[in-house]
C-alpha cells in the first residue's frame, strides 16, 4: 500500500482483490469486478501508456499518453457489499460516451435508458445493472464498454 496525496493506493490487482474480500464483498461481486480489471490490468502491464490506480473505494484506468485532463478513461467504484454490481463512469475524455451509450442500449442486454446516465459528458452506469440483468449479461456490458473504447486487447 502507498499514499498519493490523501489517497491510499494498493500495489496491484491481487492486493486490491484481497482488500475487497476483507471488506466483505461477495464472490459474485469480485468475479464481476475482475471481469473488467483483469483485462485492464493485462493491458496496463503490456503497454506503458496505460496505468491503473487501485484506490481504497474505487479504481481508475488512465492513458498517460494523453494530456493531463484527458488521461482518466474509466473510474469504477468498488462493488457493493449487498449487491454484485458497481458504478462505472466512462469519462468524457474518451470522446465516446454518447456513442457507447447507444451501443449498450442497442446490444439487446436488457438495459434501460435510466441505467445509463449522461452526466457532465461522462457516461454513468448504475449500480443496479448487474442485479437487474444478471451476471452473464453484465459481463457482456463490460465487454461492450471495452470494445467501444478500443480496450479489448
Amino acid at each position: 500500500m502507498e499514499r498519493s496525496g490523501k489517497k491510499v493506493l494498493f500495489e496491484g490487482l491481487e492486493v486490491k482483490v484481497q482488500q475487497l474480500k476483507e471488506r466483505g464483498i461477495k464472490d459474485e461481486g469480485i468475479e464481476l469486478w475482475r471481469h473488467l480489471w483483469d483485462k485492464l490490468d493485462a493491458m496496463a502491464k503490456a503497454d506503458s501508456r496505460y496505468r491503473i490506480n487501485f484506490a481504497k473505494s474505487a479504481c481508475s484506468f488512465n492513458d498517460d499518453s494523453l494530456p493531463h485532463r484527458k488521461r482518466q478513461q474509466l473510474y469504477v467504484v468498488d462493488p457493493a457489499i449487498t449487491a454484485p454490481g458497481y458504478r462505472i463512469f466512462v469519462k468524457k475524455a474518451t470522446g465516446k460516451t454518447k456513442e457507447l451509450r447507444q451501443q449498450l442500449l442497442d446490444a439487446g442486454l436488457g438495459l434501460e435508458e435510466s441505467q445509463l446516465e449522461l452526466a457532465d459528458g461522462s457516461l454513468v452506469l448504475s449500480l443496479s445493472i448487474a442485479s437487474a440483468i444478471g451476471k452473464e449479461r453484465f459481463k457482456r456490458v463490460l465487454d461492450v464498454i471495452l470494445e467501444g473504447l478500443g480496450l479489448n486487447g
